[in-house]
């Protein structure tokens, strides 16, 4: 995929190194060595934090007693690989860090440029905007993870990822900020299921690069509606004629 190369390799952005290690831990998941799957999916953590968000859905898919044993071996690990970071100061700063993406940076959003545009018609200041909206999305995207996890999520690996790929999806499309190397996670997930709409919007995501060719990196708002229009589209038109054609994903 030409996004993973230019991203991953001619950006040297970590993606590609993090799903190394989520992909080692979904291979160990699905021959059962559950307990040593926690080693690379702490390293992955590590590297992103990303698949931090994924940890409630293992709980149905190994049991209560297995689950908990799996996030206490990763806690673990991710504490001995955070230990010669550690400063009384690191956990302040690094939750300050985390509050900022959320709350202070906008790029190649989807909705949440729609609703920029209607507050802005009622006179509500941008900064304040993305401040409040920043405060939301983190409760929607945890209770669209608790849903998944109580409803969707049942003993198979396959249901795991699907869930993976709906709650990332979403997560995107609720973010103030997607740039185009975040799109990468999404990629193995759909081809661990049958949609393709990632692939899609790896391709489209390009259409951003363009505020990158302007000095004062402004965005031209056309093209980003182009981009997510038609990944909508194509999700909806895959979605809609793969669940009438067959089930829309293996079962094991």
């Amino acid at each position: 995929n030409p996004l993973v190369i230019v991203e991953g390799t001619g950006n040297l952005h970590f993606e590609g190194v993090m799903l190394f290690f989520f992909i080692w831990a979904l291979y160990l998941l699905s021959v059962k060595k559950w307990a040593w799957a926690a080693v690379p999916y702490a390293m992955a953590i590590m590297v992103k934090l990303v698949p931090l968000m994924f940890l409630p859905l293992f709980l149905k898919y190994l049991g209560l007693r297995k689950s908990s044993i799996f996030y206490a071996l990763i806690g673990l690990i991710s504490l001995v690989f955070l230990l010669p970071f550690y400063a009384p100061e690191f956990a302040d700063n690094y939750t300050k860090t985390v509050g900022l993406w959320f709350s202070n940076f906008e790029f190649n959003a989807g909705p949440y440029n729609l609703i920029k545009k209607i507050a802005l018609i009622y006179e509500y200041k941008p900064w304040e905007l993305v401040k409040d909206y920043g405060k939301i999305t983190p409760y929607i995207t945890i209770l669209l993870v608790l849903l998944l996890s109580a409803f969707k999520v049942n003993k198979s690996l396959d249901s795991v990822i699907r869930a993976m790929l709906w709650i990332l999806t979403a997560y995107y499309f609720m973010s103030t900020t997607v740039h185009p190397w975040y799109i990468i996670f999404l990629l193995p997930l759909g081809l661990f299921s049958q949609m393709r709409f990632p692939v899609v919007w790896s391709a489209t995501v390009v259409l951003s690069y363009y505020a990158y060719s302007l000095a004062d990196y402004t965005e031209n708002m056309w093209l980003i509606a182009i981009e997510y229009l038609t990944v909508v589209s194509f999700f909806c038109y895959e979605f809609i004629k793969r669940r009438k054609q067959k089930p829309l994903f293996r079962k094991n």
